[in-house]
């Protein structure tokens, strides 16, 4: 249970610490009149690698805690 309760707080932390650039900008907003154009408007939405691997490692770590679990009840 100690480790469940390991992963689950650092995949909140590695969440919330992801999460603060965006929210960092969320109070300022910028209406701009005209020239729309019509179309939707590009982002730039940008992911970074290095945020793709902190993610697969969680889940990686997940997967590896639950088949340890497993092969231990199993040998049991």
């Amino acid at each position: 249970m100690k480790r469940l309760a390991l992963v689950v707080t650092t995949a909140l932390a590695v969440l919330v610490m992801a999460a603060l650039p965006a929210l960092a900008d969320y109070g300022n907003t910028t209406v701009v009149h005209g020239g729309g154009g019509g179309q939707t408007a590009f982002t730039g939405a940008n992911i970074s690698l290095g945020l793709i691997l902190v993610g697969a490692l969680v889940v990686s770590g997940i997967v590896a805690l639950v088949a340890s679990r497993r092969r231990a009840s199993a040998s049991e």
